[in-house]
């Protein structure tokens, strides 16, 4: 018998690994509700948010992509496989754009182009959204522009995201079985 077979965890123990977007989704309201009962006036809060967001990062990539290794290496539809990299985006994109509001709450200055005294809480999810959307896709139109040093972290963070899912896409392509 193999050793290494007894030290492994089966798979159907751990909540991540069957129902990896619940997991994912009770992550991001764990996250959400941390960030949200904690005192945004402490100093320490700022970096709360930084490490919170990496956690975050590393949460979102690890259960996404090994969803989608495992649809690469199973027959599976091509619906099922960008159904798959959608979600992965737009939940990397929703979930930067909390941490951009958060930040924003924490230094009113730390993100230069948006009205947070003069706009409606949804309008500014809608802002922060958008801003995320422009910064995955690297467009940067530069009507929303990241000033403090936390801001600019988040945003290299989030670009660094988006770059690695993009590589993971087009270097797995080769590798899908696809059904007729």
């Amino acid at each position: 018998m193999n050793l290494k077979n007894k030290m492994v965890l089966p798979k159907k123990i751990l909540i991540i690994n069957r129902y990896p977007l619940l997991a994912l989704i009770l992550s991001l309201i764990l996250y959400n509700w941390v960030l949200s009962t904690t005192d945004h006036s402490k100093d320490y809060f700022v970096w709360m948010i930084l490490l919170a967001s990496g956690g975050k990062m590393v949460t979102i990539i690890w259960i996404s992509l090994s969803k989608i290794k495992e649809y690469l290496r199973e027959f599976s539809s091509l619906q099922s496989v960008f159904l798959s990299f959608f979600v992965l985006i737009f939940v990397t994109i929703a979930s930067f754009a909390l941490d951009y509001h958060c930040l924003q709450g924490v230094q009113p200055f730390s993100i230069s182009g948006i009205q947070i005294e003069q706009s409606s809480y949804l309008q500014q999810l809608f802002d922060f959204f958008y801003f995320s959307f422009i910064t995955f896709s690297t467009i940067g139109y530069g009507d929303i522009v990241p000033i403090s040093i936390y801001a600019k972290l988040l945003v290299m963070a989030e670009t660094f995201m988006s770059f690695f899912i993009v590589v993971f896409a087009f270097s797995n392509i080769s590798k899908m079985h696809l059904k007729n």
